[in-house]
């Protein structure tokens, strides 16, 4: 192998690949706490949450949303639907501008904890989406629903997290708008517990200009053998 070659594979080997890391933390699940509803087909004072984050402008592609929460009465097939809402003037939208029906393709696991309240098991969620890339700096609302059974008393609730994240967990209802925090969320944080993950690692410029350092020297070795 020629020296050449050898030092193009020791740059190649510094550029570092794209790799899902976390964009947006907002907190974990607090197991003092319990869930809030956030649910369809149950009629019109069926409840949704959602919460607020905001993304940076070097992070700002989301590839995988990873929530937790927990089952009333007992465990069903999941079919959740993601839905994303912008904020116009301090006021979340109506209707949201990314809606993902994904049903049961997230990864469920039980986590093999209980909350207190009820004693219900934990259970954490992992859903790979094809990459969704906001404005930066701009905050926008995650409501993730579960869309239940027909006909069944079933019930699913999203974590409530232990620490504040960068506001307020919003609820609606099917005849009542988006509105900060209701009464069944005042204990604890008051916060949904999630995080997003997207891709984070891009070649940095030092590590470019290296990578053009090596291509010159090809061109200079190149010269070098024809004269």
């Amino acid at each position: 192998m020629s020296r050449f070659v050898m030092a193009m594979l020791a740059v190649l080997t510094c550029i570092p690949t794209l790799q899902a890391a976390i964009i947006f933390n907002n907190t974990t699940p607090d197991l003092n706490n319990f869930g809030a509803a956030s649910n369809t087909n149950c009629g019109p004072d069926c409840q949704q949450v959602g919460d607020d984050f905001v993304l940076n402008a070097v992070e700002s592609s989301i590839t995988d949303i990873h929530w937790w929460g927990v089952y009333y009465l007992g465990l069903f097939q999941d079919n959740f639907t993601i839905n994303i809402f912008n904020f116009t003037g301090g006021v979340v939208d109506a209707v949201p501008f990314y809606s993902n029906n994904v049903g049961n393709s997230a990864t469920r696991t039980d986590t093999g904890t209980q909350q207190s309240y009820l004693n219900l098991e934990v259970y954490s969620y992992d859903l790979n989406v094809a990459a969704i890339t906001l404005t930066p700096g701009v905050p926008y609302l995650l409501s993730i629903v579960q869309d239940l059974p027909s006909g069944v008393s079933f019930d699913w609730g999203w974590s409530l997290g232990t620490a504040d994240g960068i506001g307020t967990a919003y609820t609606r209802t099917l005849v009542l708008p988006w509105s900060e925090t209701t009464a069944q969320m005042t204990s604890g944080s008051g916060e949904l517990a999630f995080y997003l993950t997207g891709p984070a690692s891009v070649p940095e410029p030092a590590t470019l200009a290296l990578l053009g350092v090596g291509f010159a020297g090809l061109g200079f070795s190149r010269r070098g053998k024809l004269s």
